[in-house]
Parts: C-alpha cells; structure tokens; sequence
C-alpha cells in the first residue's frame, strides 16, 4: 500500500513538473512572438492587429494556471509565514492539515465542479471570445482552466497526504 502511495505520489508530482516545465514553460514564446508583432505593427505601420489582444491574455493565462500545481509541489506559492517558521514540525503539519481540510480542499473541489461545469458548456455552445471582433474559440483555456485545478488539487492531495503521513510516523518530526 504505501509502495502503491509513493509511486501515485510521484507520478502526479511528475505530471505536474511536466505541465509547467515542459508544455506551460514553451506557451511564454508565441505569447512574446503575439506581444513583439503587436507593438511593431502599432508603432512601425500604425495598424494594430485584430488578433494580439485575445492570443496574449489566452497565452498568459494559460502559462500561469499550467504553473500552479508544480508551484504548489515545490512550495513556491507566497504565504503568511511569520509564525508558521517558528513552529516545530509537527505543528506546521498540524496547522497544514487544518488548513487544507478547511480551506484547500473545499476550494479545490468547489473551482473543479465550477470549471468543469464551464467547460462542458463552453465545449456545448462553442464558446467564443467577446474581447474582441475577432472572437476566437476559449474551448482550449477552459480545459487548460479544468485540467490545471485538477491538477492543483491532485497536488494538494499528495502534500495533504505527505502531512498526515508524517504526523503518524512515530515522532512526526521528519522532512
């Protein structure tokens, strides 16, 4: 069983390193390339393009929610810590199992049915952008939107579990 756990542990630590790293990492150059051909355009030609507004803020939002579990994986998200630190460890656990079970968890899964629901009816209704006249399909940032809070909240569950994991091990003083 806890063989089992490690390895699910590991593979969903692993997925989310690849989603940052490997795929949200590459979004941030076409999302330039969009920015770079804009400005030229404006300020070399005077035309804007059409295009350049709804491509950067579905490339930017895109980058950032694709980052958000491997943030949370390495403990990279911003927090309140002035009291946290001086805790021992077994009360940092004890605080982050609290914490995810009141706030963390009923987010998660709150965000997850809401984005689902979304995207569902995004996908149904063939959702277009209205920023603009151009009014591309948000198909795609409403599953990068789902697929990303799943995956945020896989990762709360392994670091949820990895907490209730060492407050039984006997001291629950290791990390």
């Amino acid at each position: 069983m806890c063989a089992l756990f490690t390895k699910l542990e590991t593979g969903i630590t692993k997925a989310n390193s690849f989603l940052a790293k490997d795929l949200a990492s590459w979004i941030i150059y076409p999302m330039i390339f969009v920015i770079v051909y804009e400005v030229l355009s404006r300020y070399l030609f005077s035309r804007s393009t059409f295009f350049s507004y709804d491509l950067t803020w579905m490339f930017y939002s895109s980058f950032a929610l694709l980052g958000g579990a491997y943030t949370l994986a390495v403990d990279g998200h911003v927090k309140a810590d002035v009291l946290y630190n001086m805790f021992p460890q077994r009360v940092k656990n004890i605080v982050n199992v609290v914490c995810y079970i009141i706030f963390f968890l009923p987010a998660m899964i709150g965000l997850l049915y809401s984005s689902y629901s979304s995207m569902i009816k995004s996908i149904l209704y063939r959702e277009t952008s209205t920023f603009s006249n151009w009014g591309p399909s948000v198909i795609p940032v409403k599953i990068v939107l789902f697929v990303s809070i799943l995956a945020l909240l896989m990762q709360g569950l392994v670091i949820f579990a990895q907490n209730i994991k060492q407050l039984t091990q006997k001291g629950g003083e290791t990390k």
